[in-house]
């Protein structure tokens, strides 16, 4: 239902842009302007993960989960009218905690596992659509990620089994819109794949 609603605002979004821009030839951003965009994202897919394996599945005793992000900014600056050349800057966190008593000795230990992720991608951005207030764009963006499992425990003897490949290789394939309140200062909503599914926050524009 929620993903029905995601597509259903971006289709209007989208009708919008396209109209208004028959009407009037102003831009909202053009060749030389520098676009600084502050973001979060939902949903955080690895929280997701985790939730499912440890809350829903075999480890629902005890069993905390957080989650930070994705909590992000992006630069970019316009080549031309319709091209832009940006960067993507993504935290994001997730990890799980519990306790478990050893049925042995009757001691209680911790235990805690993190995935912590930077991404780093560089993009191109081609705005399609767009007039004073609106513009509408589509990202194409290939670059680095770093990312970990990290171990706490108090457990010494604990042996964590969790060998999978983690890649280095980020991207970000999306559409997305501006809309400018003022001159200078707008909101930002983007839908697309790597990281975040949909991200949304505030743009500001020199």
């Amino acid at each position: 239902m929620k993903k029905g609603r995601l597509i259903l605002i971006l289709m209007l979004f989208f009708s919008l842009g396209i109209l208004n821009s028959n009407k009037s030839n102003a831009q909202a951003v053009k060749q030389g302007t520098i676009l600084i965009d502050g973001f979060y994202g939902w949903p955080n897919l690895v929280t997701g993960t985790m939730k499912a394996f440890y809350v829903d599945g075999a480890f629902d005793e005890n069993v905390n989960i957080n989650s930070i992000g994705p909590l992000g900014g992006r630069v970019e600056y316009l080549l031309s009218d319709n091209l832009g050349l940006g960067i993507d800057v993504v935290y994001a966190n997730s990890s799980v905690s519990w306790t478990d008593i050893d049925e042995v000795t009757s001691e209680t230990y911790s235990y805690e596992v993190s995935n912590p992720r930077l991404r780093i991608v560089p993009r191109l951005n081609y705005h399609f659509s767009q007039n004073e207030r609106v513009d509408f764009y589509g990202v194409f963006g290939i670059g680095y990620k770093l990312s970990s499992i990290e171990f706490k425990t108090s457990d010494l003897d604990w042996n964590p089994d969790f060998a999978f490949p983690l890649s280095p290789v980020a991207y970000r394939l999306a559409i997305g819109t501006r809309f400018f309140f003022t001159d200078n200062i707008g909101m930002n909503l983007e839908f697309g794949l790597g990281s975040a599914l949909a991200t949304g926050g505030i743009s500001v524009k020199f």
